[in-house]
């Protein structure tokens, strides 16, 4: 999906995550970042869309 996106921003939690995320090939729009889902740093409406997986059964 990546090609189809001016930005994509990849989040986890874990660092750990990240670094394996890193690993493998990704297209130049693509960036990983460690955050946490109940506290980003993001301006309103600075995204057209978010994916969230694999995370709302453990958020509070």
């Amino acid at each position: 999906m990546a090609e189809c996106i001016r930005h994509w921003e990849a989040t986890d939690f874990s660092g750990k995550m990240v670094e394996e995320a890193k690993k493998h090939p990704a297209p130049p729009n693509l960036t990983f970042t460690v955050r946490g889902a109940t506290a980003l740093p993001y301006l309103d409406e600075a995204f057209n869309a978010a994916l969230i997986a694999n995370a709302l059964h453990i958020m509070p």
